[in-house]
């Protein structure tokens, strides 16, 4: 993959965006890796940005939690965060369906 990949949680049948992550921290043997995320970021479902994606880039990063995007960048929101398949089992499907 080398560019934004529209696709299909394979757990819930989801529209999700394929990203690449950057690590936290850079150190031999560290890896990028591709991860499934919402299409588009929604401030309301009351969960807060994983990751920033820089405009017009396919590259996320980990967004801590002291930190919001860069004025370059948009919050991104992690797929298995409100993935139903995932949430059911731990009882926050309620929480997030609004």
């Amino acid at each position: 993959m080398s560019a934004r990949q529209e696709t299909q949680c394979k757990a819930c049948g989801r529209a999700v965006v394929m990203l690449l992550v950057m690590p936290l921290e850079l150190h031999p043997g560290s890896q990028r890796q591709w991860a499934p995320f919402e299409p588009e970021f929604v401030s309301a479902c009351g969960i807060r940005p994983s990751h920033a994606v820089q405009i017009g880039s396919s590259t996320a990063r980990v967004l801590p939690a002291t930190e919001s995007p860069d004025p370059t960048e948009r919050p991104a929101l992690i797929h298995f965060a409100v993935c139903p398949a995932r949430t059911a089992l731990s009882g926050r499907e309620a929480a997030i369906a609004g």
